[in-house]
């Protein structure tokens, strides 16, 4: 039976108890699974080897652009800030062949909307498995307010988010992440092989059609007095030049990031009256070799075959519903 939900606050998810799951969410859980102790210990494995890493190649995401880097299993891909201004960019893990993604609901109900150290990205299709997890943050623990985060997961802004916006005052092309994650995906040899281009198009744009995360955007999930949720962003405050953020793959990747139009979400993404978008900053983009081979992937009872096997005898219906009356009992 469900009990019912009451809101409380607590000051760390440490307060969470494990036996009040209804009100307190999976975090506490989690932290009993040997997944959570797998990554806390990547990110200690990755920086005691840190000094011994070898640089794989540098280069840069430039303003209104998005692009897919390649990042090979047992690599880590860190962005660095250019500029003390800091720079939001949003992030898509997606696997070579496109059979695996990262997703959104099984990464953050266990491990909550704002990334940190020691969180895990987890597939989508592949049985729950990690692919990458954040190893280093050097974002200052006063960044953001208390309260607040400042890598979360949600979504990214789109050319119809920015019409609803700036209504009339706004011409078409203006650059979204949407349009930078199509960019990116489009560099995937996988992706770029196919030949027909609607079908190219479509599958683009159903792969950028994902949840994704975004680093250094300061913002709160906020409860309002009629029930409701709401996302809060706020404008991130200045960083010094050189602070990053380092992922571990798992498994070879491709990183899909876009340069986020509205930079440090500060101004708006439109000056109706100048009639133009703000500039963002490049990013550096550094990906290495971290010495640390990938951790074993956790392994998970074997449901498919006992839900197929349901079907085989029968227990489980699969017959198509070609019509409206084949909904209709049978005597």
């Amino acid at each position: 039976m469900c009990q019912q939900c009451t809101q409380t606050e607590f000051s760390t998810t440490a307060d969470l108890d494990q036996e009040d799951y209804y009100n307190q969410g999976l975090i506490p859980m989690w932290r009993d699974h040997k997944m959570y102790a797998t990554g806390n210990q990547l990110v200690k494995d990755v920086a005691a080897k840190r000094d011994e890493r070898t640089k794989v190649y540098e280069t840069f995401l430039e303003g209104h652009t998005g692009d897919a880097f390649l990042v090979k299993a047992g690599q880590t891909i860190r962005l660095e800030l250019t500029h003390p201004t800091v720079q939001v960019c949003d992030w898509i893990f997606i696997t070579p062949d496109l059979k695996d993604f990262q997703c959104y609901g099984n990464s953050a109900a266990f491990q909550g909307f704002y990334l940190h150290e020691g969180y895990q990205i987890l597939g989508k299709t592949g049985r729950m498995k990690p692919l990458a997890t954040l190893v280093r943050d050097e974002a200052p623990a006063d960044y953001m307010p208390e309260g607040w985060g400042h890598h979360f997961w949600h979504w990214h802004c789109s050319p119809e988010w920015t019409e609803i916006l700036y209504a009339e005052n706004i011409p078409a092309g203006i650059n979204t992440c949407h349009m930078n994650f199509s960019q990116a995906l489009n560099r995937i040899p996988a992706i770029h092989a196919i030949e027909d281009d609607a079908e190219r198009r479509e599958m683009v744009n159903n792969l950028a059609n994902n949840h994704n995360f975004q680093t250094f955007q300061v913002m709160k999930h906020q409860d309002t007095k009629d029930n409701n949720c709401v996302m809060l962003l706020g404008g991130s405050p200045d960083l010094p030049v050189g602070t990053g953020v380092e992922f571990y793959c798992h498994e070879d990747m491709y990183v899909c990031i876009s340069s986020c139009p509205g930079v440090n979400i500060t101004e708006p993404a439109w000056d109706g009256e100048a009639m133009k978008e703000p500039t963002p900053h490049p990013v550096k983009i550094i990906v290495s070799e971290s010495g640390v081979t990938p951790p074993v992937r956790p392994e998970w009872k074997d449901w498919d075959s006992v839900f197929y096997g349901q079907i085989e005898n029968g227990e489980k219906d699969i017959s198509p519903r070609v019509d409206q009356s084949c909904y209709e009992k049978k005597d």
